[in-house]
């Protein structure tokens, strides 16, 4: 599975390839963004998932700003 998002070098900006094991158990994955821009450079989007088996499924998701999250409000990520 992999994540591009618009960051200030232009969309489509690669982060690392994370490697899914196939157990189907729920992972947690942090992907820090420092240069992310969010003005839609993703085909109209921030960002996008690619390279995911058509069993994938994200049960949760969160856009959190550096500092702003204590990682206590309602349950982990």
């Amino acid at each position: 599975m992999s994540l591009a998002y618009d960051g200030a070098p232009g969309g489509f900006v690669q982060r690392a390839e994370i490697q899914l094991t196939g157990e189907h158990t729920w992972n947690v994955v942090v992907f820090r963004i420092p240069d992310g821009k969010w003005t839609g450079r993703c085909n109209g989007a921030d960002f996008r998932i690619g390279n995911a088996p058509p069993s994938f499924a994200i049960g949760a998701m969160a856009v959190v700003v550096p500092g702003s999250w204590t990682g206590k409000e309602g349950g982990a990520i």
